[in-house]
């Protein structure tokens, strides 16, 4: 009975060996297919990415593209395994849109995106989407399309942050929901843009009260002509009262 117990023990010590060691391996590819330092030109650029697992399901990149600069934040459902293989699909699908579908607008390459990810989603069988926004950087102007957080912008001329609401459909739905438009911003000298997922929102203190949005723009309207690596050590230093069981991501965007 012992010899018996000692082998199923081994076996399960092996699985999870197995187990760590897959996982270690799917890390290590996500990790490769981000940005330690993107850049972009007459911006300064700074991410920031904590995953709640091993596999995270946030996304951020920089893509370039000859002359064309495209800025991305993404939140898949969940975290773990499943929302980093959702993660890796939006990366490889978006990239390959860009590249090969240059005449279709910021709105309809989305769709080309979703489509790929909705038909992956179900084929897979799971419950996945993601909020998504595309930024096409073009003549000093960024173009956006799909929906996601607020974009949070400090206005070094005002001295205060302005939202802007970003409109159209998840990926991942796109029986559902396949609407997407075309926005625009643009940002002055020294103007600073926060994009970011919502483990950053929905963290709870220990009095149970939610970071929440307005803390956020609190934090920015105090900190907003700080440096870009500045902004990023008073809100980590912030958020270290608000944990959450949730991937956190952040890009910080700066005219130069």
């Amino acid at each position: 009975a012992i010899s018996i117990e000692n082998t199923r023990l081994l076996e399960q010590r092996e699985k999870a060996a197995i187990a760590e060691k897959e996982m270690e391996i799917a890390r290590d590819i996500q990790t490769s297919l981000l940005l330690e330092k993107p850049e972009i030109k007459s911006f300064d650029v700074l991410a920031y990415m904590q995953t709640a697992d091993e596999v995270g399901g946030d996304y951020y990149d920089v893509i370039q593209d000859g002359e064309d600069e495209w800025v991305v934040i993404a939140d898949v459902s969940g975290h773990g395994v499943p929302a980093g293989l959702v993660m890796m699909m939006i990366q490889t699908s978006l990239h390959t849109v860009i590249r090969s579908a240059k005449n279709l607008s910021i709105a309809e390459k989305l769709k080309q995106v979703n489509h790929v990810i909705s038909e992956n989603v179900k084929k897979m069988n799971i419950n996945k989407y993601a909020t998504f926004t595309l930024f096409h950087i073009k003549d000093n102007k960024f173009y956006f399309s799909g929906l996601h957080q607020d974009i949070l912008i400090y206005r070094k001329n005002k001295k205060q942050v302005e939202s802007i609401e970003t409109r159209g459909s998840w990926l991942g739905y796109e029986e559902l929901m396949n609407e997407f438009f075309m926005d625009e911003l643009s940002l002055s000298s020294g103007d600073t843009m926060f994009l970011y997922t919502d483990g950053i929102t929905e963290g709870y203190n220990a009095q149970d009260e939610m970071y929440g949005i307005e803390r956020l723009r609190e934090l920015l309207n105090r900190n907003g002509e700080g440096s870009l690596q500045e902004i990023q050590d008073k809100l980590l230093d912030e958020l270290k009262d608000y944990p959450n069981n949730d991937d956190v991501t952040f890009m910080i965007i700066r005219k130069v």
